[in-house]
């Protein structure tokens, strides 16, 4: 290892181990098997930003031989994932164990299945994180919502997005203490959609998206938040954590059958 790779290596605080066989090991590593391996484990931090979407700014795989030293066939350097501030503050939230775990095998599940209607928002979340002007970001995660919800209205994607999470469930969960609102699903669906529209087809954003985020008279709600300094940057950070909450919900609540048959899927997202 160079000097700089080992320094790189020395500021790893968690780390994710594969042990797999190769039939004929050689320097230079490249085998088909190798190449699985890296997919696995770079599956797998996508899979934990589901659970919680806190970004990682260094995720390097190394490929070893033995156990004992470490006689490395290849580092592989990847992109860094950048998030938002309350999915930071927020982590995995309440999630046991056994949950996180649980969503870690849906979503390898989801990504095995090399079907794109279902790996679409998977690459969307991964997308939206390797970028980094805001409003490119919430187009891409929203784009991942509407990609489950199959909505391509707001008022549907409201709807849609209301049956499956509730409507009165909070957006930023337990972040009161931080000065975040408690915004329901119902107060910001339907404006984070109609500002995915203004990204994606080039209009002038709307001027109360650049204000400061409203007032919502049930909630009594303070618009003077620390972070949130106008109304699309909410409707920013609320676009990563309902993208997250929703592929958490489908997977945690046994929905994962139901939304791979797009017949199923399309009924149960009927709204009457």
């Amino acid at each position: 290892m160079s000097p700089n790779e080992i320094a790189r290596v020395s500021q790893f605080s968690r780390w994710m181990c594969l042990d797999f066989e190769v039939e004929h090991p050689h320097q230079g590593g490249g085998t088909p098997i190798e190449a699985k391996a890296s997919r696995t484990l770079a599956n797998t931090m996508l899979a934990l930003q589901v659970v919680a979407p806190v970004g990682c700014y260094i995720f390097d795989i190394f490929i070893q031989s033995g156990d004992t030293s470490l006689n490395l066939y290849q580092i592989d350097h990847n992109q860094v994932l950048t998030s938002a501030g309350c999915a930071r503050m927020s982590g995995a939230g309440a999630l046991s164990p056994g949950e996180i775990e649980k969503v870690v095998d849906g979503v390898l599940a989801l990504i095995e299945t090399e079907q794109p209607r279902l790996n679409t928002p998977l690459g969307l979340l991964l997308n939206g994180m390797s970028g980094g002007d805001i409003y490119v970001k919430t187009l891409l995660w929203v784009a991942a919502m509407d990609s489950i919800l199959m909505a391509e209205k707001a008022k549907v994607f409201k709807q849609r997005l209301c049956k499956i999470l509730g409507p009165e469930t909070e957006v930023f969960p337990g972040l009161e203490a931080q000065g975040v609102p408690p915004y329901s699903v119902d107060d910001l669906a339907s404006d984070i959609y109609i500002l995915r529209n203004q990204i994606a087809h080039g209009g002038v954003i709307l001027s109360r998206f650049l204000e400061l985020p409203p007032v919502s008279s049930a909630r009594n709600i303070n618009a003077s938040c620390p972070g949130l300094l106008t109304y699309a940057n909410v409707l920013h950070e609320a676009s990563i954590m309902l993208l997250c909450r929703l592929l958490r919900h489908i997977i945690l609540q046994d929905m994962l059958p139901v939304f791979t048959d797009l017949k199923q899927w399309e009924r149960l997202l009927k709204v009457k």
